[in-house]
């Protein structure tokens, strides 16, 4: 190992907030390259998203339920598992919208008390 990267190893060890500084970094680019503005539209779009999947499990889980009660096969085939592609194309509906919207201003919360 030559002496330079001897240094660099222990400057990280002195000062682990560059790794995670550096680590931000790279999120926030992937997540740039990927379309979405910030994190906070990124993570807003997750939360949606995971709302929509849990929904679709919670719906399957009823429905195999429904089917393991139903003794016959007529019965079975009324009850329809719910579509995979549909939730598919609610996901990248929600997706695509977040990506395109512009990121909120942030109002500035100090103001002058004076100036009432």
């Amino acid at each position: 190992m030559s002496n330079k990267a001897k240094i660099q190893k222990e400057a990280k060890k002195l000062n682990p907030m560059d790794d995670l500084m550096t680590s931000t970094i790279l999120t926030t680019d992937i997540l740039k390259e990927d379309g979405y503005p910030d994190v906070q539209i990124f993570m807003r779009t997750f939360r949606e998203m995971e709302s929509v999947v849990e929904q679709y499990n919670r719906d399957l889980a009823e429905w195999e339920y429904q089917i393991s009660r139903k003794p016959t096969t007529a019965a079975k085939e009324q009850c329809r598992p719910p579509e995979k592609q549909s939730v598919l194309k609610h996901l990248r509906e929600i997706q695509e919208r977040n990506k395109q919207k512009p990121p909120q201003k942030q109002r500035n919360k100090s103001f002058d008390r004076d100036s009432r």
